[in-house]
C-alpha cells in the first residue's frame, strides 16, 4: 500500500457530525459475520472486479483487464485506513462505488504494473472523502500463466463460437417467401420454403403464376436434392421494384435455364403435367448435377423430350409414368442403349 497517500481530508475535523447511518450500513455486519467471508464480483469499465471482506481482518481486491488480461490485486486492512473509518465503513463506502451510487465515485490511475485507486465520496451532500490505496499486478508462475491465458483465449473463443452458431441457426431456419396466382386467378397467396430444406415439392400449391421479390433467392436452397414441380411452373415472375410500385416482367421461359440460378446440390427433378404445357425449353443448365428425371401424367399431343434428356450433361436415369405420345421414343430408346443409361416407360 502506498501509506503516504492514504489520507482522508480532515475527517477529524467533522467527525462529530458525520452521520454513519447515510451510509445504510447494515448494523448487523459485525455481529454474525466474523469469519465469513463477504465476496462481490463487478464488471467495472473494461475490467472484472472482486470484493471479498473478511470483516475484522482485510478486504481483497482483485481486477482483471478484460483486453491485456493484467492481474492486479492487494489486501486493504485497518491501518490501511486514514483517520479512523472503520474497516466495515469503508467496505460498504467501497462496493457503493463500484455500483456507481450518487456521491460515491472510483477513479484509477494504470501504471505498469500498479493501478492506483482514488476512492471518493460525498456525504450529507458536502462531506468529501477521498482515500487512495494500489494494487499491484500479480506474477503467477510459468504453468500457472499458461493456463489462465489459455482459459482466457477459450472463453473468448467460446463467447464467438457460441455467437457464430446462433447466426448459422437463424440462416438455417431463414424462409424464402413465394407469392402466387392460384388457378382461380387470385392474387395476394403466399407459401414458404426454409432454405435448409433438401426436398421441394412444388406441387402442393395450385398457381398459374408464381414470383418472387428477388427470384435469385433460389440460389440460397444449398442444401435441396430433388425438386417436383408442375411443367406449368418452369414459368416464374420476375419482379422490379420502381418509384412508383411493382412491376410484374414478363416470364422467364425456363427459371432452371438461367445464368443467374445455381443449383448444384439437385440431382432429381420430377415433373408432373396437368395440361398440354410442354417444358418451355430445352436446358436445365442451372442444374449441372442432375441425374435423374421423371416425367408424370402427360396424356395429350406428342410429349417432346428428346433434346431436353441429351441437353442434361450428367443424367443417368428417365422415367416416363403414366405418358401417352411420347415423341422420339425409338430414338430415346437406342440412345439409352448407346450411353448405357437407365429408362424406365411405366
Amino acid at each position: 500500500m502506498s501509506r503516504k497517500q492514504n489520507s482522508f481530508n480532515n475527517i477529524n475535523k467533522y467527525s462529530d457530525i458525520i452521520d454513519i447511518d447515510a451510509l445504510n450500513i447494515n448494523n448487523n455486519i459485525n455481529k454474525h459475520v466474523n469469519t465469513n467471508i463477504i465476496s462481490k464480483n463487478y464488471v467495472w469499465n473494461n475490467y472484472n472486479v472482486a470484493i471479498c471482506y473478511t470483516p475484522n481482518d482485510n478486504i481483497y481486491i482483485n481486477i482483471i483487464s478484460n483486453s491485456t488480461y493484467q492481474n492486479f490485486d492487494n489486501f486493504i486492512r485497518q491501518n490501511d485506513i486514514s483517520n479512523g473509518i472503520t474497516l466495515d465503513i469503508f467496505y460498504i463506502m467501497l462496493t457503493k462505488a463500484f455500483e456507481m451510487e450518487k456521491d460515491f465515485d472510483i477513479t484509477c490511475k494504470f501504471d505498469f504494473n500498479s493501478v492506483e485507486f482514488s476512492l471518493n465520496a460525498t456525504l450529507h451532500g458536502f462531506f468529501s472523502i477521498s482515500q487512495i490505496f494500489t494494487l499491484n499486478e500479480k506474477i503467477l508462475s510459468g504453468d500457472k500463466i499458461l493456463t489462465t491465458k489459455l482459459t482466457e483465449l477459450e472463453t473468448k473463443y467460446q463467447k464467438k463460437i457460441t455467437q457464430l452458431e446462433t447466426k448459422i441457426d437463424e440462416l438455417e431456419n431463414e424462409e424464402i417467401i413465394f407469392a402466387y396466382q392460384n388457378t382461380a386467378g387470385t392474387f395476394g397467396k403466399f407459401f414458404s420454403l426454409k432454405i435448409k430444406t433438401t426436398y421441394i415439392n412444388f406441387t402442393t400449391v395450385d398457381y398459374n403464376r408464381v414470383w418472387l421479390g428477388n427470384y435469385m433467392d433460389l440460389n440460397k436452397f444449398k442444401q435441396v436434392e430433388k425438386i417436383i414441380m408442375f411443367s406449368y411452373q418452369f414459368k416464374y415472375q420476375r419482379t422490379i421494384n420502381y418509384n412508383h410500385g411493382n412491376i410484374f416482367l414478363d416470364d422467364l421461359l425456363n427459371i432452371f435455364d438461367t445464368q443467374q440460378i445455381y443449383l448444384p446440390s439437385v440431382n432429381e427433378l420430377e415433373i408432373h403435367f396437368k395440361t398440354e404445357t410442354v417444358i418451355p425449353n430445352n436446358y436445365l443448365r442451372s442444374l449441372p448435377n442432375l441425374k435423374k428425371i421423371s416425367f408424370i401424367n402427360y396424356g395429350n399431343t406428342a410429349l417432346g423430350t428428346f433434346d431436353f434428356i441429351k441437353n442434361t450433361t450428367k443424367l443417368e436415369h428417365v422415367i416416363y409414368k403414366n405418358c401417352l405420345n411420347i415423341q422420339n421414343l425409338d430414338q430415346i430408346k437406342i440412345w439409352f442403349d448407346s450411353k448405357n443409361l437407365k429408362l424406365e416407360i411405366n
